[in-house]
């Protein structure tokens, strides 16, 4: 179903504030998406600051023929954001950082281990590493969708980090999550090693959040 785009956008523009103010990016590195139905999208603008450009400098793409709205020119890495929505119609929005600790880990090309229970409930496992390609080119967006596959994130070899939810909330609340599991690894490395949750552990973890944490529907209510 369509989206409302003057909403969307307004949303888009706030995000980008929010990955500046809690570290994410710096200047004008970085960019994020979302989805405006099954085939277009809106991303936001190259080399702009994001304290600097509003919603109408948006640019809107058609994922299938390429094609750009707008008055500005989009992200060098829409081809990336193109590739992920074409492989997974679940995915509402992109979110691609250079956060510090998890950026450091795809520096190194290192993938990280599921050591949090938060990462066994957002992302079901590890994050993988997608390997190195040229910033901007389809082979790092070819490279990027294909690692990232059925997850929640991917981190993008000697570049960043790419991660993806139903909307922008969940987007931006996974590429956080990635920095904090990234600093909580390396961290760990100081006073030996981190270690991983075994899959039975994940599986249990997953069931548990699903089924029993939070509200549901019919709680709280008096004489109940």
């Amino acid at each position: 179903m369509p989206r409302d785009e003057g909403r969307l956008r307004k949303e888009v523009v706030e995000c980008g504030r929010r990955l500046v103010a809690r570290g994410l990016v710096t200047g004008t590195a970085g960019n994020l998406s979302a989805r405006l139905d099954a085939v277009r999208f809106l991303v936001t603008p190259s080399g702009m600051d994001y304290e600097r450009f509003g919603p109408g400098d948006l640019c809107a793409v058609n994922g299938e023929t390429g094609e750009v709205t707008g008055p500005r020119r989009p992200s060098i890495e829409t081809g990336l954001h193109a590739a992920v929505y074409r492989l997974r119609p679940d995915v509402g929005a992109v979110v691609h950082t250079h956060s510090l600790f998890a950026t450091a880990l795809a520096a190194a090309r290192r993938e990280l281990p599921c050591i949090l229970d938060a990462m066994a409930v957002q992302f079901g496992g590890p994050v993988p590493v997608a390997r190195y390609a040229i910033p901007g080119s389809k082979d790092l967006a070819d490279s990027a969708a294909r690692t990232l596959g059925d997850g929640g994130a991917v981190l993008l070899a000697n570049h960043g980090v790419v991660a993806v939810g139903g909307d922008l909330e969940e987007a931006m609340s996974r590429a956080e999550l990635v920095e904090r599991a990234a600093q909580t690894f390396l961290l760990a490395a100081s006073v030996g090693k981190a270690v991983p949750l075994d899959n039975d552990s994940i599986r249990w973890i997953q069931t548990f959040f699903r089924t029993s944490y939070g509200q549901h529907p019919g709680q709280g209510k008096e004489g109940e």
